[in-house]
């Protein structure tokens, strides 16, 4: 009868013949304080992935004349934060007070669009690009 001793495990032998490789250890946790957590993992980066199935140049030519709209593909991607979100540019590294931030991050506005006088600049711009001489700026 085996007690369970290193010296009776060595000396059994599997279905092919040959010894089981039995290692002993120092510890009972290896010196780690993480029984049932394996591994930290990063809290994943979720986008919904919005893209057209036929490709943009097979729109321009083949679409204008279809009377019904092309289908797209929606997709759930999980990005990891150490390697996939950071190095594809999706997220970018930032301090710990700014990780506590969750607000979204301003987009750029050009100062064309914050200007009151939006009509007046579009009118004068496609009146450079357009020089027709009917064309005559309206006040409004």
């Amino acid at each position: 009868m085996h007690d369970g001793s290193v010296k009776d495990i060595l000396d059994l032998w599997d279905d092919q013949g040959s010894k089981f490789n039995v290692v002993t250890w120092k510890r009972r946790n290896g010196g780690r304080n993480k029984h049932g957590r394996g591994r930290g993992h990063d809290k994943a980066i979720n986008r919904f992935l919005v893209r057209n199935i036929v490709e943009q140049a097979a729109v321009l030519r083949y679409a204008r004349g279809l009377c019904h709209v092309l289908p797209k593909l929606y997709a759930k991607v999980h990005h990891c934060v150490s390697w996939n979100a950071i190095h594809a540019h999706i997220v970018s590294v930032r301090s710990c007070e700014n990780r506590r931030n969750c607000e979204l991050p301003q987009h750029f506005r050009p100062s064309l669009l914050l200007d009151d006088h939006l009509p007046e600049v579009v009118l004068r711009l496609l009146h450079q690009l357009l020089p027709v001489p009917e064309f005559q700026l309206c006040a409004p």
